[in-house]
């Protein structure tokens, strides 16, 4: 039978490889022979698509190859090749063959040339895919004249400075022939080669000046090391670059670097290391359209870590995405129309479900004239600090800084330009700034310095919080409508300097981004200066055209900061057109629309709905889901199945996916589980294989590595039964596998990888096995890259693992072979003949941060071992303090039920707690230690259920017995369940979670559990409840069970978008003589 399967792949565009002279020539890589006579396996057919590289340099003088080549499944297209920018090049013989070779051209110093490669059908038309774009990539080459190469080489201090232990060598066994002059020896980790370039300096007959230069590093590694990753750092901006291992010179292109005016670095050193560097070469480069790479280094250096992942989250973006912002206006003196994220929610509704990034908020009325004029800022800075911590969003305050003294209005009573709630305009006050700056004992600067301590006291609110924000205060300065910026350019940044050292070094607020924003002709004389400005902005308004991108102002600003400073759009009035904006190169690195409070013409409220919409879901911009560290919400499908988590594998028949792959217990290499599916195969129309794969995204790499293995093992499906290790490997998922062998015992199936680059899947192929079966299984585990375990399906128990005489080992596992309470412990099983010389076995764990004991008394837990031998004793011990110091129950025989110990009344913290068993048996084979029910007082910490957040209740009262279940289940196999003894007048047996931070709903409206009880009684009824996030209870109705199971609806589309938790209800259960069981399974939502 012709077995075909189609993968759903994305579509990759067009590769292209160039030969370069500057760089070591292109080669092929290494190739294997393998036999595939036996293998029946038909390829997937896979969407046509072109792989392309990256723009590149050339040497003139040379010959230009540029290599492309179709992919997925190739019948009768072909590609073409066209030039679609720079002077006609000639030398072409045909622009239809895959390799396009031509003479470089003789160009005069530098030229780029563009070309463009498409795929074409037999009549020569362009092919799309099938969202109808066509299948087409453009590549760029620069062609230059040797003479325009600067060199500088390692040994040049006028330039370089070696650092960390790095040292050069011009002889000896060290030195690699073709190097010019000297080079470094290994640069091993710390050491650095530094090269300090000031702008106009001159190298020989050429002079380095600022601007763009194509950066290359001449390196060379013994060919007996391996290859390396190198790290480049170039003002601050790190790149990594791959160097390869040959015993030979090469040179490794990085990026292209700008050299500012003024000094510039570039750093050599880091990543894997031990390399040699001869030198760096520049080659002029045009500039490039999209900004340069930003360092995320912020002016404090004192930053919080949060302040800088917040950095560092919006440079990675830079260049490439655009993030979302909207700014809220508030009146604390109309609490029930003017407060709340009114346009944030008006953008949620209008795009359905994307809310914009960032949150821009006004201090205004925290300025001490608006307060004294009755202005009320309420409790804006705490409402905002509660919209971060249950939205996630960035938060922007500025501060429309109404004048400190000498207002127009001074009895408040005025209206218009000059009232005083105008105060922050020119036209509003009489405070002049130069002349309060000048006096540091008028009242005019006193009022500067005690207004500014009001606003750091808000701002320390966030700070305490430890929430970053993008701080952009004296904006616009330079139009001369704020009183900030009526003065002069000198008084403006001498009043923000003033201000950062203020809030940084006097009131220490290291939670903020300095945002400043210029205004009217992007004058560079009111730039505060580098050392005071982390992001520059621009506010730009055009009514409510979406279409106008700011190009100009755009470019402005990023070619005076490019990669020195990011550049946004820090107010516009509507939502732009955010295609329209990268088309256009305006790369602004976010923008936030005005408030529409009180306009016709700004604001998301003002804004065409189908154009908000458009831009909020464009894929080049970021929005509030994509802002890290944020709550994922919960989409349509199953939110827990309580199954063991089989790491992305699948199974299937007949190379068709079927459902039932699971961890499992009934057999395992190591530890106490194995991937398996368990199958009737009778039930199947003729079976032929059953296939156990996985396709981790992005693949695997197995580069340096030389062998695949793992065990597979069959049960109940025949004696014939053979099993195949598989793996698809490189661009084409080309199939190597290891050749069928008999599942009669555990098979242990080998691929040499050693020639491989990349795995994108493996798997294991079992056939032979017998049709009729009505039970066969089929199971792989210990899946192992060298001696390195890749899966070994077992569930997950962190922070706890095994060791073996204080070494790490394997195996390691919740257990149901022995348990003090529940279904489940920590066990490790070791066969001890296979160790070297075991006198201790420990189980362990060491939690983040460690445990506060501090109002503690006493830990327990309960250990026991089994078939470990009758001499086997096992002591609980704690390290604690900032010494880790050691304190241990003493020994006690675990050959029953040991209950184990430790006073830590007079303790604070743990930083680790574990289990020493000793005096065992070393010839057992398969010896048994575990422990249960880890306990401070009486909260257990530890009990291995793996049950997460799920409570059981009785007469909703926290209960034990909560596990997972086989004895039902809905689908796969395990439910959550608690089992309890009843007692006559028990009622309410509650199964519920309530997650950390709640469920925030996507696309859903309806939840669904399916129930079961054993031993209840026959009228045991049945009640998903759930609650909204303030409470709020909801329940669907009591249902009753039929033949003990129930599956049970409820409809949360009402319960406005989040809960706070959920659960299911057993109501009326009557059994006071045995234990009754409850169970929960494949909870979802639609």
């Amino acid at each position: 039978m012709l077995i075909v399967k189609t993968l759903a792949r994305v579509n990759l565009l067009l590769f292209t490889s160039l030969c370069l002279g500057l760089l070591p020539a292109c080669g092929g890589g290494n190739g294997s022979k393998i036999n595939n006579d036996d293998v029946t396996y038909v390829p997937e057919t896979r969407p046509l698509g072109v792989i392309a590289g990256d723009n590149a340099e050339y040497e003139k003088g040379q010959t230009i190859t540029l290599s492309g080549r179709l992919v997925g499944t190739v019948t009768t297209q072909a590609v073409r090749w066209e030039q679609i920018g720079g002077t006609p090049i000639t030398g072409v013989s045909d622009w239809t063959t895959p390799n396009l070779t031509f003479p470089s051209p003789d160009v005069d110093g530098l030229e780029t040339f563009k070309f463009r490669i498409s795929a074409r059908d037999s009549a020569d038309n362009i092919i799309n895919d099938a969202s109808g774009n066509p299948l087409v990539d453009e590549i760029e080459i620069l062609v230059y004249d040797p003479a325009v190469i600067i060199t500088l080489e390692a040994e040049d201090t006028a330039f370089s400075t070696l650092v960390g232990g790095a040292t050069l060598v011009n002889n000896g066994s060290n030195y690699i022939t073709g190097a010019v002059g000297s080079h470094t020896a290994d640069i091993t980790p710390g050491a650095k080669v530094i090269y300090q370039i000031p702008s106009g300096s001159t190298v020989g007959d050429k002079t380095i000046g600022a601007g763009f230069y194509t950066l290359f590093v001449r390196y060379a590694i013994p060919a007996s090391y391996g290859g390396k990753e190198a790290v480049v750092k170039t003002n601050g901006v790190d790149a990594s670059v791959q160097f390869l291992a040959t015993s030979s010179w090469n040179n490794a292109r990085v990026d292209v670097i700008k050299i500012n005016e003024g000094d510039n670095s570039i750093e050599i050193g880091g990543g894997w290391n031990y390399y040699r560097i001869d030198s760096i070469l520049l080659i002029p480069a045009p500039q490039p359209t999209k900004p340069l790479a930003v360092a995320p280094t912020l002016v404090n250096a004192n930053a919080t870590a949060a302040t800088k992942d917040v950095m560092t989250f919006l440079v990675s973006s830079y260049g490439a995405k655009t993030l979302s912002g909207q700014t809220e206006y508030m009146d604390y003196n109309d609490l029930g129309n003017k407060t709340g994220l009114r346009d944030f929610n008006k953008v949620t509704e209008m795009t359905g479900g994307q809310s914009p990034a960032i949150v821009a908020f006004d201090l205004m009325d925290y300025s001490s004239s608006r307060i004294n004029c009755g202005a009320e800022p309420g409790f804006l800075s705490e409402d905002m600090i509660s919209e971060h911590n249950t939205k996630n969003v960035i938060l922007s305050p500025l501060w429309h800084w109404n004048s400190p003294t000498q207002l127009k209005d001074s009895n408040c009573s005025g209206s218009g330009s000059t009232a005083w709630y105008s105060g922050f305009y020119t036209t509003a006050t009489n405070f002049n700034l130069k002349n309060a700056l000048a006096d540091q004992n008028s009242a005019d600067y006193q009022a500067l310095i005690s207004d500014m301590d009001d606003i750091a006291a808000e701002l320390k609110k966030f700070a305490d919080a430890d929430i970053p924000l993008l701080w952009r205060p004296l904006h616009e300065a330079e139009g001369g409508w704020f009183w900030w910026g009526a003065s002069d350019a000198a008084s403006l940044k001498a009043l923000w300097q003033l201000m950062y050292q203020r809030f940084t070094e006097v009131h220490q607020l290291n939670n903020l981004i300095w945002v400043y924003t210029a205004a009217g002709s992007l004058s560079a004389d009111w730039y505060p200066g580098d050392a005071y400005v982390d992001i520059v902005g621009y506010d730009g308004y055009d009514g409510k055209n979406a279409g106008n991108p700011f190009k100009t102002q755009f470019t402005t600003l990023k070619d005076r900061f490019d990669g020195k400073k990011l550049i946004a759009l820090t107010e516009t009035g509507t939502v732009p057109d955010i295609a329209l904006m990268q088309q256009q190169n305006a790369w602004w690195a976010y923008f936030v629309t005005w408030s529409s409070e009180g306009s016709s013409e700004y604001g998301p409220q003002n804004a065409d709905a189908a154009e908000v919409k458009a831009s909020y879901e464009f894929e080049g911009t970021l929005n509030l889901d994509d802002v890290p560290g944020g709550r994922a919400k919960v989409e349509a499908g199953l939110y827990d199945g309580f199954e063991l988590s089989v790491s992305g594998w699948g199974a299937q028949i007949n190379w068709g996916d079927v459902p039932g792959a699971m961890a499992s217990s009934g057999w395992a290499a190591q530890g106490g589980h194995a991937l398996s599916v368990t199958k009737n195969l009778s039930t199947v129309n003729a079976p032929g294989s059953v296939v156990l794969q996985a396709y981790p995204p992005g693949g695997i790499d197995v580069a340096d590595k030389q062998t695949l293995t793992l065990v597979a093992h069959s049960a109940n499906a025949g004696t014939n039964t053979t099993a195949k290790l598989f793996v698809k490997h490189g661009d084409d998922w080309a199939w190597v596998d290891s050749g069928a062998v008999s599942t009669a015992g555990d098979v242990i199936l080998t691929i040499d990888v050693s020639a491989l680059e990349k795995l994108q899947g493996i798997g294991v192929q079992f056939e032979g096995f017998d049709p009729t079966s009505t039970m066969a299984t089929f199971a792989i585990d210990k899946v192992m890259l060298d001696d390195a375990v890749l899966y070994d399906f077992e569930p997950a128990i962190s922070p706890w693992e095994g060791q073996v005489n204080w070494a790490a080992t394997a195996g390691a596992t919740l257990s149901g072979n022995w348990k003090n309470t529940g279904s489940r412990s920590l066990g490790l099983i070791k066969d001890l003949t296979k160790e070297n010389a075991p006198n201790s076995v420990i189980l362990q764990a060491y939690p983040t941060g460690g445990i506060d004991v501090s109002s503690k008394q006493t830990l327990t837990l309960v250990a026991h071992s089994a078939n470990a031998g009758a001499g086997t004793t096992a002591k609980l011990f704690v390290k604690h303090g900032d010494n880790w110091e050691w304190l241990d129950s003493g020994a006690v025989s675990a050959t029953g039920n040991a209950t184990l110990q430790i006073d830590v009344s007079a303790l604070t913290t743990l930083q680790g707690l574990g289990v020493q068993f000793e005096g065992f048996d070393i010839t057992s084979t398969a010896a048994g230690f575990y422990i249960d029910t880890v306990k401070l007082d009486n909260e257990v910490v530890y009990d291995f259920e793996g049950t997460g957040k799920w409570e059981f209740q009785k007469n909703w009262s926290p209960e034990a017995g909560i596990h997972l279940a086989s004895e039902w289940s809905k689908s796969g196999g395990l439910a959550l369940a608690g089992t309890t003894q009843l007692q006559n007048g028990d009622d309410n047996i509650i199964l519920q979670i309530y997650p950390t931070g709640g469920v925030l709903l996507g696309d859903v409206t309806t939840l669904k559990i399916s129930v079961h009880a054993a031993n209840t009684g026959n009228t045991t009824q049945v009640q998903l409840f759930a609650k909204d996030k303030d409470y709020a209870w909801k329940d669907g109705g009591a249902v009753a069970l039929v033949n003990g199971s129930a599956d049970l609806t409820l409809d949360i589309s009402t319960m406005g978008g989040e809960l706070s938790g959920f659960g299911v209800r057993f109501m009326g259960p009557v059994n006071s003589a045995t234990e009754s069981s409850y169970y929960i399974d494949d909870v979802s939502f639609e």
